[in-house]
């Protein structure tokens, strides 16, 4: 019985064939474009001495890169490939590329390259832990346990896409050392200024196609550039290395996949994130000047609601940003003897500072935390236009202004953290600096709804004036009653011109473009409104306010946690304040009477005082920018039935007691 089956390799009888044992394997080497194209690819049979060998012939006749596929079934066997000549190259890199666009020439010798993935030199695995996760090994800089390669799904075990390190690469840049400590006696003692820097792994992530590169920077420039003018097209071609930055092509891929995200290339935004933060912590990008930018990038990206401890938030990586620019002296103008960082300039110093200070201004007054930066500290003249490369375009007369205003905003922080008793500027100072700023404001820069359509929309004007709004909200608010804040004249009238801006940016189709910052911005109006919502006269157009803001908070709440919380922390506040809890008829806490004269007056009673309308803060606002400030507009300020404000309260801090109720939730509302 046994003869009638015949087995592969062996005789009848048992004896051994003549024909050794043959089976189809499948190659051992494929590229990325041939297994996604389902072709074939003569990529390990290429030979040594061809030019073309770090090519397979379907990707040279294409002229595309040639990026190898690992295996994802299983371990292979010691001998599968680690001896392979083709199994370690090097890239080169070409400048013209955008932010390095790899070519892979065959290497000189046989000899593995720099850095490859199978040359054992210490590269840094990637993560494993979520975002929120442990950070302990990535936090000490320590380089993890090898893993098996082969089980490391998307690596590319063949391609480096970063270039080798050379001499300039390797150097270790002189940190700023001030007077008052003395170390600077000592600041030329530093010995050997290089290092040995590791070159990361490549991984599957690393590969961005140039042209979605390019649509990242167009994204940038676009949407970012205001807010955050760190480089610009002059800049990218005066210094290569910004080109060829593994961080921070992560940082701009993960910027402008939040902004607008490629409807033809899918890409995660956590995998950049995670891959640009394990490259920063490994200390892989050695100039801090190109490790601060790609830091200020993080700052359309937050994995946690700010009332959650983290270390992946954006208040998390200002921090951080503003003090790896301490150490290069970013706060103090430049010597003309010392040196500079490559890439860097007077002007391009100030730009990122500047935006340090303005962003750890807004959040320092929304969360109600200190500022990081004392400005007393610091000898950096104000931006100005003569700092770009193009001052004549809006974004950067914007910037110019908007600075000065978050420095204003620092102060006012300041003013709402102090003790009673302390001195400092009182909030009558600090409006007339408010209105004084609007009111120097050229035309351009105001936003264009006098009327009922706007007419001249500019996305980035609207911008800055949500921040500036939101500021007179915050200060014309009292904690003294309960369960909502107290609203002024002008804190209500705030309000309702920040709805109108995220009118306009909704009935345009998307508020994407905006940071996490926005839906602070959309709460604080809210609660302003929701007082206003009580009065007679004004609750209709109120309501119609706060659906606006509700529906822009539901919109962000899509891609950012904060607006998350704030979106759950107003509907129970608005339930909480509803007719169980002794409220009117329309659902909200019954309208208290109005201040008695025994009681003190409100803030716009003491503006008057002061000789300050409150009407100042609003030069472009007419009665036709939303029914309710028609409304007010068209009644006696004095006979309106505002109840009185106290000013010698910690308002962010305290605001979080209005949402008490939040069951298992502890929500730090103005942190974001």
């Amino acid at each position: 019985m046994l003869a009638q089956f015949s087995i592969p390799g062996y005789e009848s009888n048992g004896a051994a064939s003549s024909v050794p044992f043959q089976s189809k394997k499948r190659a051992c080497l494929v590229c990325f474009r041939c297994h996604e194209k389902k072709i074939k690819c003569d990529l390990a049979k290429k030979p040594r001495d061809d030019q073309r060998a770090s090519r397979c012939s379907n990707c040279a006749d294409a002229d595309c890169p040639c990026l190898l596929r690992p295996s994802k079934r299983g371990k292979r066997g010691a001998t599968s490939g680690r001896n392979d000549p083709r199994r370690d190259i090097t890239v080169s890199w070409s400048a013209d590329a955008p932010f390095g666009l790899p070519f892979a020439p065959p290497p000189a010798d046989g000899s593995p390259a720099p850095g490859s993935s199978l040359d054992g030199g210490g590269d840094l695995e990637p993560m494993d832990t979520a975002i929120s996760g442990n950070h302990g090994q990535v936090l000490t800089g320590a380089t993890p346990p090898p893993a098996d390669h082969a089980n490391l799904e998307g690596q590319l075990v063949s391609h480096d896409v970063v270039p080798p390190p050379n001499a300039d690469s390797r150097r270790r840049y002189s940190s700023y050392l001030g007077d008052s400590g003395y170390m600077q006696i000592f600041s030329s003692e530093s010995g050997d200024l290089t290092m040995q820097q590791q070159v990361p792994r490549s991984l599957e992530v690393d590969y961005i196609p140039v042209g979605l590169q390019e649509a990242h920077l167009d994204v940038f420039f676009e949407y970012a550039f205001t807010w955050c003018p760190i480089f610009d097209r002059d800049t990218l071609d005066a210094d290569p290395s910004l080109r060829q930055s593994l961080l921070l092509r992560h940082a701009l891929a993960l910027c402008a996949n939040q902004i607008r995200p490629s409807l033809l290339h899918q890409s995660s935004s956590t995998e950049h994130y995670n891959r640009a933060k394990e490259l920063f912590y490994g200390n892989h990008e050695p100039n801090p000047l190109i490790r601060i930018m790609a830091l200020m990038l993080f700052y359309w990206w937050s994995s946690e609601a700010p009332n959650v401890v983290s270390l992946d938030n954006t208040s998390w990586w200002t921090g951080t940003a503003i003090r790896v620019a301490q150490q290069i002296g970013l706060h103090c103008e430049p010597r003309s003897s010392g040196p500079m960082v490559a890439g860097e300039s007077p002007g391009l110093r100030r730009r990122i500072w500047w935006t340090l200070v303005a962003r750890e201004r807004i959040t320092a007054i929304s969360q109600g935390r200190p500022c990081l930066i004392d400005l007393d500290d610091c000898d950096v003249p104000m931006p100005s236009p003569s700092d770009f490369s193009q001052p004549h375009y809006i974004q950067v007369s914007l910037f110019v202004k908007w600075v000065p205003l978050c420095k204003l905003i620092g102060r006012i922080s300041k003013m709402l953290r102090r003790r009673p008793g302390n001195p400092g500027p009182t909030a009558i100072q600090l409006g007339r600096e408010l209105i004084a700023w609007v009111q120097a404001l050229p035309r351009p820069l105001q936003p264009a709804f006098e009327g009922s359509r706007t007419r001249g929309f500019h996305r980035d004007v609207h911008g800055m004036h949500l921040t500036y709004l939101s500021t007179i909200t915050l200060l014309h608010l009292s904690n003294d009653a309960q369960p909502l804040p107290q609203a002024s004249v002008a804190a209500v009238v705030a309000a309702s011109c920040t709805a109108r801006i995220f009118h306009d940016y909704l009935v345009r189709g998307s508020i994407c473009f905006l940071a996490g910052q926005a839906g602070w911005y959309a709460t604080i109006a809210i609660l302003a409104l929701l007082h206003a919502r009580r009065l007679e006269g004004l609750a209709v157009d109120a309501k119609a306010d706060i659906q606006t803001l509700r529906a822009a908070l539901s919109a962000m709440a899509k891609t950012w946690r904060s607006a998350q919380m704030f979106e759950r922390g107003i509907e129970k506040l608005m339930l909480n304040a509803g007719p169980q809890n002794g409220g009117g008829a329309d659902g909200m806490p019954a309208r208290t009477s109005v201040a008695g004269p025994g009681l003190s007056p409100s803030m716009d009673e003491l503006s008057a005082i002061a000789g300050i309308n409150w009407r100042d803060y609003f030069p472009y606002v007419t009665g036709e920018t939303s029914p309710l400030i028609g409304t007010l507009f068209a009644q006696d300020d004095q006979a309106m039935p505002f109840t009185e404000l106290g000013w010698t309260f910690d308002f962010p801090t305290h605001l979080n007691q209005f949402l008490t109720g939040l069951e298992n939730i502890n929500l730090d509302f103005l942190s974001l």
